[in-house]
């Protein structure tokens, strides 16, 4: 499960930074373009793959302090 949630993590900072590079202007012809929305999805999967390797590194080092 560790190992999950590192790699979450990793995979997470790597979209972050692609997104960074592939995120168009933010100007009025620019929001309703497809850029745009593949970049908003992006933005939601790596910010899904960040909580998921948050709360499982938080629950693996939990786990480990109570025993």
């Amino acid at each position: 499960m560790c190992k999950l949630s590192g790699i979450l993590s990793i995979l997470a900072g790597i979209l972050y930074i692609l997104i960074q590079i592939i995120h168009p202007d933010e100007t009025l012809e620019m929001v309703n373009s497809q850029q745009f929305f593949i970049v908003g999805v992006l933005t939601m999967i790596m910010a899904i793959f960040s909580i998921i390797g948050l709360l499982e590194l938080t629950y693996y080092k939990s786990k480990r302090q109570s025993t």
